[in-house]
């Protein structure tokens, strides 16, 4: 038999309320991955351009 205590405290939260906690969490996790995913994106969109455009604005070698 497990040493694990059966009665519950009142001043603990039920199975119900952890589980809609995690869900909650759960959710803030993913619309901050998706936000900073975008940010990100944006940001090497950004580079990328910027590279091209330093690129085409160099001098081409004489062939």
């Amino acid at each position: 038999m497990s040493n694990y205590n059966l009665i519950s405290n009142p001043n603990e939260p039920s199975e119900e309320q952890l589980s809609d906690l995690l869900s909650e969490v759960r959710q803030a996790a993913r619309q901050r991955i998706s936000r900073v995913d975008q940010q990100l994106r944006a940001s090497l969109n950004a580079a990328f351009e910027d590279s091209r455009k330093r690129r085409d604005q160099r001098p081409q070698p004489k062939t």
